[in-house]
């Protein structure tokens, strides 16, 4: 019985080791979408004192820049964290965080 947990866990492991780029990705984007009306809500408290072009102009560098810097950046650095976990535990703990964002997602109303 436990070998026979011990290959599944191995085999799903070994699956998610080949997809880490991709999963990564999707928790980064996952946890922008989850929490991006938060971060639009301090840059816009940051920029109330502003002319109407001065904000329409952060907004738009946040949007453009912003979260993709952040995906470009965060990205690897989940994949090379995701990466350091042993293969026998990697697909239970990538299954973990997609109900752990789920439960945020459902916590802050976006499903």
């Amino acid at each position: 019985m436990m070998e026979w947990l011990d290959d599944t866990l191995l085999q799903a492991g070994n699956w998610v080791r080949g997809h880490v780029g991709q999963i990564a990705l999707a928790f980064v984007a996952t946890v922008l979408v989850i929490y991006g009306n938060d971060i639009n809500r301090v840059l816009k408290m940051i920029l109330r004192a502003y002319h109407r072009l001065v904000r329409l102009l952060g907004f738009v560098l946040m949007c453009a820049f912003g979260y993709g810097a952040l995906t470009v950046f965060l990205t690897p650095m989940l994949a090379d964290a995701m990466l350091m976990v042993d293969t026998r535990w990697l697909a239970p703990m990538v299954v973990g965080a997609f109900l752990l964002l789920g439960f945020l997602a459902e916590r802050k109303h976006q499903m």
